[in-house]
């Protein structure tokens, strides 16, 4: 109870260890009157009494944060669209050699799994349950994040160390070890190196922000032709090809750089997210020096996470607001925003879009500040707008 109701605080996928309990003590016919057991219950009401204050807060708040994880759980996105990047998420979060040995382990031991009362039927039912439950829920939410299934990959973890010490001699427990560290160590090594220097060309492209080239003059006649043949691409190399293909040499000689720089959608490419940013709290906070606002209260763009990043590398630590998740702006109320001293922010290919949106819900003028491109050697990996709201 203790344990359950700790792992709740941190997070809510450990309340799905009863829902796993209690599903095992109904699968099997030997252990239905268990569900009587008072202390099931006892344990029940300790994490209940240690969960209160989360459940407390949310009565205080409209249940926003129950609120949040139903809707992005259960609808939002095209029926099966995150289920194959949940599942080959999970499995190389955890190994992919583990999470074969894993399955394999389950099918040892099969014979004992029929057996209600063995520590493998009730370790399996609650690990296997919360990597069910999941697996169903990115069929259709819009978020399907692999970690999700710790839970599950713990207990299987638990199964296979005892299956592994029964059936292997140490020397071949060594070398599943060896190779287990050495492709957890590859995979690693291949994701980290590829953030820092893209092993292969991979970047999605799409023309969004016309009004950026506009008020950096390219000519009418040349965005028109690129609104005309409007498609997204998925490397440098394809979007070059692409320009050639619609736009005159001279055209892309004056403006090709300018307009590949606008059409880079950065924020998709999660792996060039994490980098730099530290530099470009620098950059941001240097910026706002020159333009006479060297501390801001709060830090405004379209989701939470660019203004949460930003506010965290700023000095001051202005409180983040987002635009489209209003339930994460508790703490930096619509109106006291307004009032400031408050910055808008958004990454140059949304940023025509994301403008429309800050107006639909602020109703109120911005004032350009200035452009803020954060680079890696000759790489861009990040380019932000900025704006202060006046009011």
């Amino acid at each position: 109870g203790v344990a359950a109701g700790f792992g709740a605080l941190s997070k809510y996928i450990m309340l799905l260890f009863y829902v796993g309990l209690f599903l095992h003590l109904l699968l099997y016919r030997k252990t239905r009157k268990d569900v009587l057991n008072p202390w099931l219950y006892i344990a029940g009401i300790i994490s209940l009494a240690i969960f209160i204050p989360v459940i407390i807060w949310n009565a205080q708040h409209d249940w926003v944060s129950f609120r949040w994880q139903l809707e992005k759980g259960t609808s939002g996105a095209d029926f099966g669209e995150n289920t194959l990047a949940f599942t080959v998420g999970h499995l190389l979060l955890f190994s992919p050699l583990w999470a074969l040995m894993g399955g394999l382990g389950i099918w040892w031991m099969r014979d004992r799994l029929v057996e209600a009362r063995s520590s493998e039927s009730v370790i399996t039912v609650i690990s296997i349950f919360p990597l069910l439950f999941f697996t169903v829920m990115s069929l259709k939410g819009t978020i399907s994040d692999p970690h999700w299934a710790n839970l599950a990959y713990l207990g299987i973890a638990i199964l296979l160390g005892k299956e592994l010490l029964w059936r292997f001699q140490k020397k071949t427990l060594y070398v599943l070890l060896a190779s287990g560290l050495l492709i957890n160590v590859a995979l690693t090594g291949t994701v980290v190196t590829h953030a820092l220097n893209p092993l292969f060309d991979w970047m999605p492209y799409e023309l969004k922000n016309y009004d950026y080239l506009k008020n950096n003059n390219v000519p009418q006649a040349t965005l028109e032709k690129l609104r005309n043949n409007d498609e997204r691409l998925y490397s440098t190399g394809q979007y070059r090809l692409h320009l050639k293909q619609i736009l005159s040499q001279a055209e892309i000689e004056e403006y090709g750089g300018l307009i590949q720089k606008t059409a880079m959608d950065i924020s998709s490419d999660r792996l060039t997210r994490v980098l730099e940013w530290d530099k470009t709290g620098e950059q941001l906070q240097q910026l706002l020096v020159q333009n006479g606002i060297p501390q801001i209260a709060f830090i405004v763009s379209r989701e939470y996470q660019l203004s949460g990043a930003l506010s965290f590398y700023l000095p001051h630590q202005p409180w983040p607001h987002s635009i489209e998740k209003p339930e994460r702006n508790l703490w930096s109320p619509l109106d006291e925003v307004k009032i400031g001293p408050s910055i808008f922010v958004c990454e140059l290919q949304e940023c025509q879009g994301g403008v429309v949106d800050f107006y639909e819900r602020f109703e109120m003028p911005l004032r350009y500040l200035g452009e803020i491109e954060t680079r890696r050697y000759d790489r861009m990996v990040r380019n932000l707008q900025v704006y202060e709201l006046i009011p």
